[in-house]
């Protein structure tokens, strides 16, 4: 039995469209909200367009604020799945073809450390 993993990223466009619909349902300007977060009126405008996203903690307030949850206000590609575990298939194949380490350094410093110490006291 093979375990598939579906991932569903994050569309940031609409994520950005939904947060401005909710900002101006609730009638706040851009530099109210900036205001709300100690943070600079550019960065809301760039949640807006979908060029960067809140921080958690950001959107956790948000959501609070806007009295949605978090599914309601992130918006999810549903086609991108294939793109990502195609990239995950193959850092995987790239990982089994690294040589494996034969020689472990760690257990040599164990030694030398064991040799020093006991021939302090000889």
């Amino acid at each position: 039995m093979t375990n598939t993993f579906v991932f569903r990223p994050i569309n940031m466009k609409a994520t950005g469209r939904r947060i401005r619909d909710c900002r101006t349902a609730r009638n706040l300007t851009v530099e109210q909200l900036s205001t709300l977060f100690c943070i600079s009126p550019q960065a809301v405008c760039k949640w807006q367009r979908g060029d960067a996203l809140p921080t958690i903690d950001n959107l956790m307030v948000l959501c609070d604020l806007f009295q949605v949850k978090v599914e309601d206000l992130i918006v999810r590609d549903d086609d991108g799945s294939s793109v990502f575990l195609s990239a995950f298939a193959r850092n995987r194949s790239r990982r089994q073809n690294r040589p494996h380490r034969i020689f472990s350094a760690e257990p040599l410093y164990i030694s030398i450390y064991f040799l020093v110490f006991f021939y302090e006291f000889c």
